[in-house]
């Protein structure tokens, strides 16, 4: 319940409403800051800050990943990216248009070549990260802990079954594409060497 209501107040904050436009990130983290310890536990609300930036940390003491982001800028987007998904990911509302987003951050990381491994290493990672913050704050309470991180690795194992959906249905139609193509220059073999 601590970590949804941080997660639900920075998904408020962030996100456009009818009546105001999203506060910019940095008001987000103010406001979640100055409230910690009377509206947020002061424990969660500074380490549902610093999940991120250790998660991205991790990700950039390696070569490979610090490739992939040394795009300037990159890293601050998908930090707020990620604080976002935090959010959804223990707002509790799994519905139809939690699956289309999270088949949607799959077929992303698909199409800028991210391998599954490398998606599904992230996770275990990122589950990693976040158990140890559920351990802190359940400290002396080993039931609640063991329970936040049942949730939490559900969570995070639905969030990874879609991932996988999105890898094997981008596979299949690549795979059908190339059928389709073997298949047209098998009908019109001229066709196909004249292609080389």
């Amino acid at each position: 319940a601590r970590i949804i209501a941080i997660a639900d107040s920075f998904d408020a904050m962030s996100s456009d409403r009818v009546y105001r436009k999203r506060l910019p990130k940095q008001s987000v983290i103010k406001e979640l800051q100055d409230n910690s310890g009377t509206q947020f536990d002061p424990h969660l609300a500074k380490v549902f800050l610093s999940i991120i930036d250790r998660f991205y940390e991790y990700l950039l003491s390696h070569e490979v990943t610090r490739q992939m982001l040394e795009t300037p800028g990159l890293v601050e987007r998908l930090k707020e990216l990620q604080l976002r998904y935090f959010s959804e990911l223990t707002a509790g509302s799994y519905d139809r248009a939690y699956f289309e987003g999270r088949l949607k951050v799959g077929q992303a990381h698909n199409r800028v070549k991210v391998s599954p491994e490398r998606y599904f290493g992230a996770y275990v990672k990122y589950l990693h990260i976040a158990s140890e913050v559920l351990q802190r704050a359940y400290a002396g309470t080993p039931e609640k802990f063991f329970k936040g991180l049942i949730s939490l690795t559900k969570v995070i194992y639905l969030d990874m079954s879609l991932a996988i959906d999105s890898y094997i249905t981008n596979a299949q139609a690549a795979k059908q594409q190339l059928t389709d193509m073997i298949v047209h220059d098998l009908q019109n073999p001229l066709a196909g060497i004249m292609g080389f």
